[in-house]
């Protein structure tokens, strides 16, 4: 089963790249697939890149889905990250 959760963004401002870089640095911890999803665009966690090119702002809506074997420990982690720093 996969482990599905959503973020809105609190941070003015939003989905940067030394915030982009503690989710791929967090993601990389971790064996399972972990995908952010935003306006039918999808990037890999991981990737740094891809995170920044979803463009999101302050009160927009992050969906994240984590499938794997140590997926329930990754989308803990995941979601105190975002909290965190997003």
């Amino acid at each position: 089963t996969m482990k599905k959760f959503s973020h809105v963004i609190e941070a003015p401002q939003g989905l940067h790249a030394r915030t982009a870089g503690k989710i791929a640095a967090a993601a990389m911890d971790y064996k399972s697939s972990v995908l952010v999803g935003f306006r039918g665009k999808k990037a890999q966690a991981r990737d740094l890149i891809g995170l920044m090119g979803l463009y999101a702002e302050e009160g927009d809506c992050l969906e994240v889905e984590i499938s794997g074997e140590d997926e329930a420990e990754a989308c803990g982690k995941m979601k105190a990250v975002m909290e965190e720093n997003l």
